[in-house]
């Protein structure tokens, strides 16, 4: 076949049946599909292939491999494909390869580029924000724990599969301010150093796992496949009785400071920021935000009274949640397309500090 042949009705749907379960709706496989509305579809055997066909195809390839890759790629020039109502064969090996390369992006080993991504804070579907602060003193007795719970939702199912398998992201920060966090060694500085530390964590599809780590220091996130995940809701006390463990910060783990036969790396160990999760349905997951102030006070501080010590912990505590959402585009000459758009889900605040 040369340049000026059709090209085959066979060829053409060959290609689009490479790009189509990565680039659009998800089928049966939940891991695949960006959610691309195609504007290319199969065509019927025996029928022309069309320069707008062709274009089209063009397009949905491009919009795929930018949001992986954020460069175009130019294994096939749309100035040849665009040519009115001519039908003119373009490179077949060519259009092969360019769906190749689109194929070729793995998630597991691959991350997506940064820039085809709008992070926001995670909002309520009347746009309010869904972070909770506390400024009453907590970390004793019946508020050794404090937890802020929020239901993150999708339009349905595969609007949440398209979300994750396009790279989408649901971040969480946390702070505390005030206090005695100015005050090295004391419990509110502990919490204000761990919580500094961690900076934002992420969960993201990397495959079929939901990966979670921080993009600060230390910590310890996790790896699972949806199946691993809690769909129990049951709670008590005001917290889920089995969630799955997403990420863990311990408090602790510095050195020097106060005087005893304690060192201060055992002092606030006991502590930890925890993100749970349950999937209650196929459109929603529950995150769980845990400040678990276990620690009760640990004795050979040389405090001279009451020794052991279980202080409170004041200033203010914030806890946020923000969306990672796909938003890539391409150009043609002076004119932009969307490549992968999606809409951020929304979050339902089902419990606060």
């Amino acid at each position: 076949m040369g340049v000026g042949d059709k090209i085959l009705a066979s060829e053409y749907n060959a290609i689009y049946n490479l790009m189509a379960p990565i680039v659009g709706p998800t089928t049966s496989n939940v891991d695949l599909g960006y959610g691309r509305t195609l504007l290319s579809s199969p065509v019927a055997i025996g029928n022309t292939v069309t320069s707008l066909q062709q274009t089209n195809l063009w397009k949905d390839l491009q919009a795929g491999y930018i949001h992986q890759t954020n460069i175009a790629n130019t294994r096939v020039d749309i100035d040849d494909v665009e040519v009115g109502d001519l039908i003119r064969f373009v490179n077949v090996t060519n259009f092969d390869l360019f769906a190749d390369d689109v194929v070729a992006f793995n998630p597991v080993s691959t991350d997506f580029p940064t820039a085809n991504f709008d992070e926001a804070s995670l909002l309520t579907s009347s746009s309010t924000s869904t972070s909770s602060s506390r400024s009453t003193a907590w970390g004793t007795g019946a508020t050794s724990r404090i937890g802020h719970r929020v239901t993150v939702s999708w339009a349905s199912a595969n609007a949440r599969n398209h979300f994750w398998n396009a790279g989408g992201q649901i971040r969480f920060d946390a702070s505390l301010t005030g206090g005695t966090s100015g005050t090295s060694n004391t419990k509110d500085w502990d919490w204000n150093r761990i919580l500094a530390e961690m900076g934002k964590i992420r969960i993201r599809k990397k495959g079929s796992n939901y990966v979670t780590d921080s993009l600060g220091t230390g910590g310890t996130g996790t790896s699972l496949g949806l199946g691993s995940l809690s769909t129990n809701t049951n709670t008590s006390g005001g917290f889920f009785t089995s969630p799955t463990r997403l990420y863990t910060k311990q408090g602790g783990g510095v050195t020097g400071g106060n005087p005893g036969t304690v060192p201060v790396t055992q002092i606030y160990d006991d502590n930890e920021y925890q993100i749970n999760i349950v999937v209650p349905n196929t459109s929603q997951m529950i995150f769980e935000i845990v400040f678990d102030d276990a620690d009760t006070g640990t004795g050979g501080q040389s405090e001279s009274v009451n020794d052991p010590v279980d202080e409170s912990v004041g200033g203010t505590v914030t806890s946020n949640l923000y969306t990672f959402t796909p938003n890539s585009n391409f150009s043609i000459g002076a004119s932009t397309f969307d490549a992968i758009v999606q809409t951020a889900p929304t979050g339902t605040v089902d419990s606060s500090l």
